[in-house]
């Protein structure tokens, strides 16, 4: 560990936080079951709609819809694939885990918020320059 480590655990514990959880990150997840989310499409992915991932994990429980929400921090998505990757039909796309609330909905958002494109998208390292 550094001395940056041990700065940010000692935030962590300032504020009555568990450091296990930063090191041991799996802990995290340990109560939440899996779905796994396999493409329906094959090609390339253009774009990701994060607008709707971020809805979807919302209707997982992973942020508030109003303030009476509860929210469950062992709740979300791990995507396995990137723009530009080449996926075939019933590859697997991601990993959701869950509490069973809304887990069908958060698929189906998730599932279309994934372009696909015929070709991989152009890559562009430099965006644009900000005067």
């Amino acid at each position: 560990m550094n001395v940056f480590q041990y700065k940010f655990f000692d935030l962590i514990k300032m504020q009555n936080g568990d450091v296990e959880y930063i090191k041991y990150p799996i802990n995290l997840i340990n109560n939440a079951q899996k779905t796994l989310v396999y493409s329906v499409q094959t090609g390339y992915i253009n774009r990701f709609d994060t607008e709707l991932i971020g809805i979807s994990t919302v209707r997982l429980g992973a942020g508030r819809e109003n303030l009476d929400s509860k929210i469950f921090y062992d709740v979300g998505i791990d995507l396995h694939k990137k723009v530009g990757d080449y996926v075939q039909e019933n590859d697997l796309l991601a990993t959701i885990y869950h509490h069973n609330i809304n887990i069908k909905e958060a698929q189906e958002l998730l599932l279309s918020s994934i372009k696909f494109a015929t070709s991989a998208p152009e890559k562009k390292l430099i965006l644009g320059v900000v005067k």
